[in-house]
């Protein structure tokens, strides 16, 4: 006999609806308790962390220096403000940089006097188009994050201190290389014009003013004294004109009459003479009184002539001792004075013309001092004026070094706290109200996948059903057999495979 099995009966929509929606609540329920499980464990276990914020800021001013050395020159110090060039360069990053630093952050761990804490590196935040630098630090507590705060800003400031100290120590060495070479150059420079000085006899260019001085004072009394000398020379002219003496006569005639043997003599000569004259008009020329008087007067004239000679050292004759007369009386005290006129205008000659060969001699002697003066005056004003340049780099350098001393934050710009570390009353991490709102988000994202996936495979079955075609009745299975056929209305139906399938 042969078996025919027939289709069996499919189960209930109904009960595949309810076991399938009984494994996606059981699922939405796992994971969102999962999701808060982990959200809540986070809470609980996370330690919190408290942050401390402040704000620091950099001046923006700059200053310049001046310092006038009068006679010397000048000294000028600018200090750059830090921003003066922002395109190219910001001190912040630095700062920045400074902070972040290894070496700070030891300092202020060092400051903290807790040796199992570390500060660890503050956030640094630099705000565009400002000078100001906002940080923030994190702590176990709000009390501990704004010491770590407090901490990191001393370690900061001190290590500006230290690095501006490097600054000062480094621009103070080579300024002191510099002064050195500056003081070799000056003491060099006033040796060489020293010895110069020491060498030539020149001391300062006014000593040439001065000799130029002189010479023209000289010039001026050689003019006068040629002027008094001409002078000298025509009343000396006139008066031994009229005189018809020459100064040596008037000289000699001063002789004679200062000797008193002379004048015996001359008054003896005078009286015969006198005498005579009256007898010849008494008497003839033989007459014994006449001839006894001439030769009277022929012995004082021979003593006079002998004594005229002793005197002067020369012969002289009777005309000659007539000029020389002085006479006496009112007349020979007019004639005595133009004779002392004469021989003072003889010596004021001979001395006005000494005068002027000496003065010329001076001047000349002057005009040669001058010429050689005048070539070491170039030599002295060279090196005089590399004493000058020399003592004004000098001091120039002293003073922009003492002026540049006033500028302690020309490499590293002072800092300011604009705002002090705060200190925070909750935790920035972890966020309770962010965790619970990314796990409600979770579980709506959870819940709203899962229903979309059940919606999903609903539509899905109902769209299955409407393109499929209809099944055919259900019959119980029966089994065939080699038996005679039965009647048309019992003969059992075979089953739809296509239907079982669905």
């Amino acid at each position: 006999m042969t078996e025919y099995p027939t289709a069996l009966k499919s189960e209930p929509k109904s009960s595949i609806d309810s076991g399938r929606i009984l494994r996606y609540v059981v699922l939405g329920v796992a994971a969102n308790v999962l999701v808060w499980a982990f959200a809540l464990i986070f809470l609980k276990a996370k330690t919190p962390i408290y942050t401390s914020e402040w704000t620091l800021t950099i001046p923006t001013g700059g200053n310049t220096t001046n310092v006038n050395l009068p006679g010397l020159g000048s000294a000028t110090e600018q200090s750059r403000a830090p921003f003066a060039n922002s395109n190219s360069f910001d001190p912040r990053e630095i700062y920045k940089m400074i902070i972040s630093s290894d070496s700070v952050q030891a300092a202020a761990t060092a400051r903290l006097n807790e040796p199992n804490l570390k500060v660890g590196k503050p956030r640094v935040e630099i705000v565009d188009n400002s000078t100001v630098m906002s940080l923030s630090i994190t702590g176990e507590t709000g009390e501990l994050a704004r010491k770590k705060a407090i901490a990191v800003t001393d370690a900061f400031q001190a290590r500006l201190n230290d690095l501006r100290l490097q600054e000062a120590n480094r621009r103070e060495s080579a300024m002191q290389t510099v002064i050195e070479s500056a003081k070799k150059k000056l003491d060099l420079a006033q040796a060489r014009l020293s010895d110069y000085k020491a060498r030539s006899g020149l001391v300062a260019n006014d000593q040439i003013v001065q000799l130029s001085n002189n010479i023209e004072g000289l010039r001026r009394t050689q003019i006068e004294t040629l002027a008094a000398q001409s002078q000298s020379n025509a009343r000396f002219s006139q008066l031994s004109s009229s005189l018809d003496v020459s100064p040596n006569q008037a000289s000699e005639a001063f002789i004679l009459k200062a000797d008193p043997l002379f004048q015996q003599y001359l008054a003896s000569f005078s009286d015969s003479s006198n005498r005579l004259v009256e007898l010849n008009s008494k008497f003839g020329p033989n007459h014994p009184l006449v001839v006894r008087e001439k030769a009277t007067r022929e012995a004082a004239e021979s003593a006079l002539l002998r004594r005229s000679q002793t005197l002067i050292g020369r012969p002289v004759s009777q005309v000659v001792l007539a000029r020389l007369n002085l006479g006496g009386g009112a007349v020979a005290s007019a004639r005595e004075d133009l004779f002392k006129t004469l021989v003072r205008e003889q010596v004021d000659r001979q001395g006005f013309s000494a005068q002027a060969q000496e003065l010329e001699h001076q001047i000349n002697q002057l005009q040669a001092r001058l010429a050689v003066l005048a070539k070491q005056g170039a030599t002295l004003d060279a090196l005089t004026r590399d004493m000058q340049v020399a003592e004004t780099v000098f001091s120039s350098t002293i003073a922009r070094f003492d002026v540049g001393k006033l500028d302690a934050f020309g490499s590293y710009p002072a800092i300011q706290i604009l705002e002090e570390p705060t200190q925070p009353d909750s935790p920035s991490d972890p966020n309770k109200k962010l965790i619970l709102l990314g796990a409600t988000l979770c579980s709506f994202f959870i819940t709203s996948a899962l229903i979309s996936a059940w919606t999903r495979k609903q539509w899905m079955s109902k769209l299955t059903r409407m393109t499929s075609p209809q099944p055919a009745p259900e019959v119980a299975p029966t089994y065939v057999s080699d038996a005679p056929a039965l009647p048309s209305e019992t003969k059992p139906e075979l089953l739809d495979l296509s239907s079982q399938q669905h």
